[in-house]
């Protein structure tokens, strides 16, 4: 009897919420949202540890996310088959915002499901288990 005064009590003393007084939960557009999130910001601590500088002499990539001249190549030409006016050039490498839009564009057309596997490979260009290792244990962090 007396918990379920109790139980009453709580019941008429709690406000009802909006939706029916059950918890948010974020919808999966935002919970992918999250996650991408957080592969893009693994990829580039891997890739430089988030050095918007970095340099890479034997492979020529440059940038937070160690963009080749020929990933820049690869977004105008997406760019282009979109007819879209805007280009990247390569210094923009270096610049975090351009950067990320370019590692949206090219993911976006070569990975439209955005599915992480194939990200993460598709942005190494090869497949190398440790580099995938590598960014996932990142990502888990």
């Amino acid at each position: 009897m007396i918990r379920y005064l109790l139980l009453t009590v709580m019941i008429m003393l709690t406000p009802p919420k909006e939706n029916g007084g059950l918890p948010h939960a974020p919808s999966p557009a935002v919970v992918e949202a999250r996650v991408w999130d957080k592969l893009a910001a693994a990829l580039s601590f891997v890739e430089s540890k988030d050095d918007d500088r970095a340099y890479n002499a034997s492979s020529g990539a440059l940038g937070r996310w160690q963009m080749k001249r020929i990933y820049v190549d690869e977004v105008n030409r997406i760019l282009r088959l979109k007819r879209e006016k805007r280009r990247y050039r390569y210094e923009d490498r270096t610049n975090p915002v351009k950067a990320r839009e370019m590692f949206e564009i090219y993911q976006s057309h070569h990975n439209p499901k955005k599915d992480i596997d194939r990200a993460i490979r598709l942005h190494r260009g090869l497949h190398s288990p440790k580099y995938i290792k590598e960014v996932k244990r990142k990502l888990r962090e």
